[in-house]
């Protein structure tokens, strides 16, 4: 299933935008931050760069039943990138656009 995900995705998005890299797979399911580092690593990772491409692989990996985890800054001191079932990693770092900012909604603290 995973397999079929990662050739759908990389078809409807991109080449580029999965990547089954050994070292992409550890940078995204493990850190020597964590106090949970378990035995299994996200089958891919995802680098979308718009809500278009994040919706496609909400969609693909639904699909196919495959877990998805999301990442950000990488840390993970709570494990909270741990992949105990696999999955695919989704890395935000390519969307660092404000692409609205709706200042009635602002609050103050």
């Amino acid at each position: 299933m995973d397999v079929q995900a990662i050739a759908e995705l990389r078809h409807k998005l991109s080449e580029d935008a999965i990547s089954t890299d050994d070292e992409d797979l550890k940078a995204h399911g493990y850190s020597e931050w964590s106090t949970t580092n378990i035995d299994g690593l996200p089958v891919a990772v995802a680098y979308p760069k718009n809500t278009e491409e994040v919706s496609t692989i909400v969609k693909v990996c639904h699909d196919y039943s495959v877990p998805i985890i999301p990442f950000s800054g990488g840390t993970s001191l709570e494990g909270n990138f741990s992949a105990p079932y696999g999955g695919m990693s989704v890395d935000f770092a390519y969307m660092d656009q404000i692409v609205q900012f709706n200042e009635a909604e602002y609050v103050q603290f």
